[in-house]
């Protein structure tokens, strides 16, 4: 009987230990950050924008394939909406998903008609399925 016990106790410990390592890597699989983006006047970066990064700046803008100053690669995903209505372009703090995180594609937005074939396989590569 105590060889029962013993063997019973011991698939439920390492069950919950294997969930709580399971959950650890859930949470640790993706990745966001607090950056500065900067917001085109009288105009919403709605959650799911595809986002560029500046090299000059560092600062995250709308992705676009044609540009050569760092924004035609992705760099993120923009996680939540940035407003700005004033006349002139705003730098605001967003949080940006940069690495391993699971996207649905019809939800992705491609600010001002930017090529998705182009972009999407780009963002696999960092990791953003």
């Amino acid at each position: 009987m105590r060889g029962a016990v013993r063997c019973a106790r011991i698939p439920l410990r390492w069950m919950v230990e294997a969930a709580t390592a399971a959950a650890r890597r859930r949470s640790a699989a993706w990745s966001c950050s607090a950056v500065t983006v900067t917001v085109p006047a009288e105009t919403t970066l709605e959650a799911g924008t595809v986002l560029g990064q500046l090299s000059a700046t560092g600062k995250y803008v709308p992705f676009d394939e044609t540009a050569s100053d760092g924004r035609e690669e992705p760099a993120g995903v923009l996680y939540a909406d940035l407003v700005n209505d004033t006349e002139s372009p705003a730098d605001a703090t967003g949080v940006v998903v940069n690495y391993g995180a699971e996207v649905r594609e019809a939800d992705l937005i491609w600010f001002d008609g930017a090529d998705d074939s182009v972009g999407l396989p780009l963002l696999r590569a960092l990791g953003i399925k």
